[in-house]
């Protein structure tokens, strides 16, 4: 019997102990006080934190534990100052922009879109609502100044009357010589010409026929004509049949040396310009099949002959000649008009690009778009802000004017003479510049941008121009016609070269400035800093706090429960 263990009921001197050591602590409910004091000297003695337990130290002298109150106090002021700016900082999404340059043996050709400043041909005019367009520049032609039809009837007329290889094998002599004439209307000393009574500016609502050029053309009161082409707006179909033409505007393509044609370009039509022509649309080679490039330099890329057909152009909506070209990446859409180049005629343009990849987050750290459900169909191109911009302007004009001014959508143009709907498209427009229509046209999530450095210089040689008469000829009979007059060939061709300057690119990636991790790692460097804590030290003070409130409620049960017992 003495070997077995005995209940403590039946040996109360032994109660104490095994209620101490039998559960593993102290026994609150008869020591309250004591229970407390075993607490904290535990957590004195045990503590991987070091400020709290100097104070918390009984044994230490009383000036001892205030100075090491203080210094914990204002330490961990500090560490909550730091760390809720931290948090703060966190909360507010901050980003870092990371810049690295990468190469590659090979980058993807972008998308070239080359457009003749000219939107519609004079010779495809007649019997069109804008057959009148074309007699302006005649009717409208002072001495000296400006060409009549008939002036470029060497241009519209048949081969064989300019000359060229007779029946017996020998070459004729062409008379490259042009009419003197410059106009029919004379301008002398007595004319009324330039005076304000030849023109009487009418409101632009008493004309009735909006395609009344002449009135129009009157009614313009800009020096350069630029309100007045914004009357001409021809739908999308008109420009596709009344614009210039692939085969007769690419003369020559080649692409890294090899051979290639108007024929792997497509066309689109731009409401400034008319038809445009793109290499490399991935769009139309859908969307998988690449144009790659692994050769830098201007004698590689894309190498184009151009020609401007001038005799086609239309002068007062024309006052420039030349092509627009605009470089970007083949899966967005291209708007010349905004960021595109201009290369003249007679001159041999070189483009040099360097790629640019931009990576940017959306939210919570950003606020830029993959696509837009609203204004943009992504399965014809990837979104890209500027399209986003105008398709939304067209969207609210197209529902709050029942018209457009662009052919991105499908709709009635809107008329100029229509009061109604020029006040609405005021209005529109209005809103828009104030950023009122909410559009909602974040920047897109993931671009590539091409930084040209151009060059020019005379095109073409003098002894070239035999060998590319040569090759043309055969090629394009208007061509040939131009060639055989040297300033009609420089009037009319363009040179044009788009090429990689090195076989590398700039990556430009936004990221995280704060994540979860480096947060947490802050954090945690903050608190050994300050007051030399960890996060396990943090959960032995949370561990001692617990506790201590058990203590005390075990204390504050136990004096209920003896009230109860000495009560009457």
């Amino acid at each position: 019997m003495d070997g077995l263990p005995r209940d403590p009921m039946t040996n109360p001197e032994k109660m104490d102990d095994y209620s101490e050591e039998a559960y593993g602590r102290p026994d609150y409910d008869e020591n309250p006080k004591e229970g407390t004091q075993k607490i904290v000297k535990e957590f004195v003695d045990n503590a991987t934190t070091h400020g709290i337990p100097r104070v918390l130290n009984a044994s230490r002298p009383w000036h001892s534990r205030l100075f090491w109150c203080v210094v914990t106090l204002i330490l961990a002021g500090v560490f909550l100052y730091q760390g809720s700016m931290l948090v703060f900082s966190f909360i507010n999404r901050p980003t870092t922009t990371k810049i690295s340059i990468i190469t590659k043996s090979k980058l993807e050709f972008p998308a070239v879109t080359i457009c003749n400043l000219n939107m519609l041909r004079r010779s495809m005019l007649k019997g069109t609502r804008f057959e009148k367009l074309a007699a302006l520049d005649q009717d409208h032609a002072v001495s000296g100044i400006g060409l009549e039809d008939s002036d470029y009837s060497w241009f519209f007329s048949e081969p064989s009357s300019l000359g060229g290889e007779t029946t017996d094998g020998e070459t004729s002599e062409v008379d490259t010589t042009f009419p003197p004439n410059r106009g029919r209307r004379a301008l002398n000393a007595e004319s009324s010409y330039y005076s304000d009574d030849e023109y009487d500016y009418t409101d632009i609502e008493d004309i009735k026929d909006p395609n009344d050029w002449e009135a129009l053309y009157n009614h313009s009161k800009a020096s350069d004509y630029t309100n007045f082409k914004n009357y001409v707006k021809p739908t999308r179909e008109e420009m596709r049949m009344l614009g210039h033409q692939a085969k007769d505007f690419i003369l020559q393509c080649t692409f890294d040396t090899e051979a290639c044609s108007y024929k792997n370009f497509t066309v689109i039509q731009n409401a400034e310009y008319g038809n445009c022509f793109v290499f490399n649309n991935a769009h139309k080679l859908k969307r998988k099949k690449r144009t790659p490039t692994s050769r830098t330099g201007s004698q590689y890329g894309l190498q184009l002959t151009l020609m401007l057909e001038q005799p086609e152009y239309i002068g007062v909506l024309s006052p420039d000649s030349g092509v627009k070209v605009a470089i970007n990446d083949p899966r967005i859409y291209a708007f010349p008009e905004d960021d595109g180049i201009e290369a003249a005629p007679g001159i041999k343009t070189s483009i040099g690009i360097k790629k640019t990849s931009i990576s940017r987050l959306p939210k919570p750290y950003g606020d830029c778009m993959r696509k837009h459900t609203s204004y943009y169909d992504p399965e014809k191109y990837d979104f890209s802000q500027r399209s986003c911009l105008k398709l939304c302007l067209q969207k609210t004009l197209q529902s709050e004017c029942s018209c457009v001014t662009d052919i991105l959508i499908t709709g009635s143009m809107c008329q100029v003479t229509n009061r109604e709907q020029g006040n609405c498209r005021n209005r529109v427009f209005s809103d828009f510049i104030r950023n009122r229509l909410n559009c909602n046209c974040s920047n897109a999530c993931s671009e590539s941008v091409f930084n040209p450095r151009i060059a020019i210089s005379r095109w073409p040689a003098t002894r070239h121009e035999a060998h590319l008469y040569d090759r043309l000829a055969m090629i394009n009979k208007k061509a040939a016609r131009i060639l055989t007059n040297v300033a009609q060939s420089r009037n009319n061709l363009v040179r044009l070269s788009v090429f990689y300057e090195e076989l590398n690119f700039e990556n430009v990636v936004e990221s995280p400035l704060i994540t979860v991790e480096s947060l947490f790692g802050s954090l945690g460097g903050l608190l050994g800093l300050y007051i030399g804590m960890s996060f396990i030290s943090a959960t032995e003070i949370l561990v001692f706090i617990y506790e201590l409130l058990r203590s005390s409620c075990s204390r504050r049960g136990n004096s209920s429960k003896h009230t109860k017992v000495s009560g009457p």
